[in-house]
């Protein structure tokens, strides 16, 4: 029913009838109609509600006397009720005097009567001297003098197909190469010295400065700023990083394990891969990853406002390389069809007529446990432009079955040294127990007179779990079943699949291959001392030292405190293509034990770990890879070891303290991060001379 206004005049017909009184109303096309009245309430609300928030964002701003940092490059953080289109608004108003605070140009340090000048602001962060947006910084800092569109450094957008939410290898090598590139890059050489400048002036503003002070201060920034190689805001190419899952099905459990901020980090990278997928018009991938319509409407409309602004800034010339990654064996890879259903098309193809600027660039990433590749690998990993193998291990065997020497090249593995830090608390051991085999009953596994063995490893042949239980077993057999236990091996481990009964009760399906183990040195053991084995009793197992198995899985944010509650880890595998829990004991710290072979001697030596003796190279029996070879590691190398790490725990920390070294030298994401960046760039200097050339 209509409203209708009390004050509205009377009319006439022209046959002299009064007319009711007219409502003041509006119709939309859908047929509701609105009155007048509420459409000025809502105008009277909204601008009401416009201008406190313009208010609190000024006010906000002005308290910190930083009004551009704070709105227009939002490097202070503003409330969470100060909506963007505020933000936005705000940045028309930022006055200039202020924009010139900004410039640490030499004439920029003169001072007026009153004590304030133009020069830098102490208080700066100092990562608000390297910037995200490039192009913004060469605007403020060097004014007019901008670089030609046509030889700017150009974007590299890399788009890195992997089995991300599969809680498996290739999928956790992935999660950290990403990790990777979402930390600040490092300054440069004379950035860093005006952040040690900073340091040794604290928040003191200039008018604080005696005339001597002030007069040191542009001393050492001048001798700064003339070191022009240093200062300038280096000339490297922007990128941004995508993701998409491939190659393997989403692992719940996994995903749901994963800390709040980096699942909400994996989820921004792959909500926003769709950007990258022009490569491929009218051929994008329903089969992959899900729907995520919210953040990809969010992240659609943030990519169309950054190509507004590319195309005002003289910036949409510029050359883009496009590098797709494609993260999994090679079997998964569309070169053209792929051996079996790999949820998702890695490579993509280019579509016809892409321009020679538009490059697109394809990468294979994988590796391989045995002594040689199997059958096809080498033809479809030379279908692709380049082929990143993670140790000189992988090179060799790459090389020697046929893949191209000039697309092999070695890109090793990171882990957060951040994240697995020997700074973490041990967690109660017992609590994530689902099975223990061997040991006294009460025997308290967390016990501070028991020596814990930690072991993380897929349940496979190929990671030697058989060789690594019968030889714990046999080491630390207990003639006298009534002895205390002093030594436990606890184990993390993950099945191919299990039963839906498992799943709903909870059992652990490793229980029983490994009592089978148990019973056979039982028998063996008790042969030796001349009794009779045709019963072995459950009060038989005390002799045996106890293996604990842990529920899989485990949050990730309980993987540190799992390895902070172990004395040591040992993985004695016939083979690895890297071996990351091998790498995360060792940047926790541990004493470290592992095979001397394959791809885990990237960064595992003598100085660093302990290492296990082959005592032969063996020839697989059954399997697809059968009449490959892989390692045999010595039994009896591995229990001296066990003994020796157990019985004189101080004589070999050291060796986990260089672990520790190595790892944030060498693997830390901040390690890694320029090792990435190289080769992004060194793909991305080969497109520009190219674009050099058709030009």
């Amino acid at each position: 029913m209509e409203r209708k206004d009390k004050d509205a005049p009377e009319k006439a017909s022209p046959g002299g009838k009064k007319l009711e009184p007219v409502a003041r109303t509006k119709e939309y096309p859908g047929g509701k109609k609105l009155s007048l009245w509420d459409w000025q309430l809502k105008l009277f609300i909204f601008g009401s509600v416009f201008l406190v928030l313009v208010g609190l964002g000024i006010g906000y701003a002005e308290k910190e006397h930083k009004i551009f940092d704070s709105i227009m490059k939002r490097q202070v953080t503003m409330p969470d009720f100060v909506p963007m289109f505020v933000i936005n608004f705000l940045n028309q108003y930022v006055p200039d005097e202020l924009r010139a605070q900004r410039r640490p140009a030499p004439a920029q340090t003169e001072t007026n009567e009153g004590g304030s000048e133009g020069m830098i602001d102490f208080a700066k962060r100092p990562s608000e001297w390297i910037r995200e947006d490039k192009f913004e910084v060469w605007k403020r800092d060097f004014g007019n003098d901008m670089p030609d569109p046509d030889t700017w450094p150009g974007t590299i957008k890399l788009l890195w197909f992997a089995p991300i939410w599969s809680g498996g290898g290739y999928g956790s090598e992935a999660i950290a190469i990403a990790q990777s590139l979402n930390i600040e890059k490092p300054a440069a050489a004379g950035v860093r010295e005006i952040q040690e400048l900073q340091k040794r002036m604290g928040n003191r503003k200039n008018a604080d400065l005696t005339p001597e002070e002030r007069e040191a201060f542009l001393t050492e920034l001048q001798e700064i700023l003339d070191k022009k190689q240093d200062v300038e805001i280096p000339k490297e190419p922007d990128y941004h990083i995508y993701l998409r899952n491939f190659a393997d099905q989403w692992n719940w459990e996994f995903v749901k394990s994963l800390p709040k901020d980096l699942f909400g980090y994996l989820m921004e990278r792959t909500a926003s891969h769709d950007f990258f997928l022009d490569i491929a018009p009218g051929e994008a991938d329903a089969r992959a990853g899900l729907p995520l319509p919210a953040s990809l409407e969010m992240f659609r409309e943030e990519h169309k406002q950054k190509a507004t602004e590319r195309e005002e800034s003289g910036r949409s010339k510029e050359v883009v390389t496009k590098i797709v990654v494609c993260h999994s064996e090679p079997g998964a890879w569309s070169v053209p069809d792929s051996l079996y259903e790999a949820g998702g098309i890695c490579p993509p193809s280019v579509p016809p007529g892409a321009p020679k600027g538009d490059h697109f660039y394809y990468v294979g990433r994988t590796m391989f446990e045995t002594d040689r590749l199997p059958k096809n690998w080498e033809d479809r990993c030379n279908k692709l432009d380049e082929i990143w193998v993670p140790s000189v291990h992988h090179l060799e065997i790459f090389a020697a079955a046929g893949v191209e020497g000039s697309k092999l090249h070695i890109v090793a593995e990171p882990v957060d040294t951040k994240f697995f830090t020997p700074k973490a608390s041990p967690l109660n051991i017992t609590a994530l127990e689902k099975g223990r085999i061997g040991g006294r009953e009460g025997t308290d596994i967390d016990g501070a007179d028991v020596f814990r063995f930690l072991s993380i490893f897929k349940w496979e042949e190929r990671k030697g779990w058989n060789i690594l239980a019968r030889t714990f077993f046999t080491e630390f057999y207990k003639t006298d079943k009534t002895q205390v236990d002093d030594v436990a091996l606890v184990i993390l481990t993950n099945p191919f699949h299990l039963t839906r009964r498992q799943k709903r009760e909870g059992e652990s399906p490793f229980v029983f291959p490994l009592k089978e183990i148990a019973i056979e040195v039982l028998r063996e053991k008790f042969a030796l001392e001349g009794r009779n084995d045709d019963e072995i009793t459950p009060e038989d197992f005390q002799h045996l030292p106890p293996i604990v198995v842990l529920g899989y899985p485990i949050p990730m944010d309980q993987l540190p405190p799992l390895y902070k509650s172990a004395n040591a880890f040992v993985l004695p595998s016939r083979g690895e293509g890297w071996g990351r829990p091998l790498q995360e004991a060792m940047s926790m710290g541990m004493v470290t034990i592992a095979t001397n072979w394959s791809g885990n001697l990237a960064f595992q030596n003598t100085n660093n770990s302990l290492l296990i003796d082959v005592e032969t190279m063996e020839e697989i029996k059954e399997g697809a890879f059968r009449g490959h070879k892989w390692a045999k590691p010595s039994a009896e190398s591995l229990a001296k070891i066990m003994r020796n790490v157990k019985t004189d725990p101080k004589a070999y920390a050291d060796l986990g303290k260089q672990a520790r070294r190595d790892m944030r030298k060498l693997y830390s994401l901040e390690a890694f991060q320029p090792v990435l960046l190289k080769e992004l760039k060194r793909i991305h200097a080969q497109n520009l001379e190219d674009v050099r050339k058709v030009r």
